[in-house]
């Protein structure tokens, strides 16, 4: 059996209102709580189980969870990665370009 990996969200930005999770929004501040942990559920599943606490927003602190499948292709996780779909196509553009103009790649 793996260990579950453990996290702690708060401290959210005033500006920051919603956090999003596949298929659902939900209101945030900065006093917002939301600690979680994935699980490693099949050879190729994750499960993601987190508790939302704000009492000031919420009469009841609330858990959810999904699932998420290993896919072929490498991803980023979608709260991470700042929308940056294209970067790994923009980094590989400009090795092309460097690797034309004959210019050594950044080690």
């Amino acid at each position: 059996m793996h260990r579950p990996l453990t996290r702690s969200l708060s401290g959210f930005r005033p500006d920051d209102k919603t956090r999003s999770h596949p298929l659902s929004r939900f209101p945030i501040r900065p006093e917002t709580k939301t600690p979680g942990r994935f699980r490693l559920i099949a050879p190729d599943e994750l499960l993601s189980e987190f508790t939302v606490d704000d009492p000031l927003l919420y009469t009841k602190v609330w858990r959810a969870e999904y699932s998420m499948v290993r896919s072929a292709p490498p991803i980023l996780e979608f709260a991470c990665h700042e929308s940056n779909y294209g970067l790994r196509n923009i980094l590989s553009g400009a090795r092309c370009e460097e690797m034309a103009n004959g210019t050594p790649a950044a080690e």
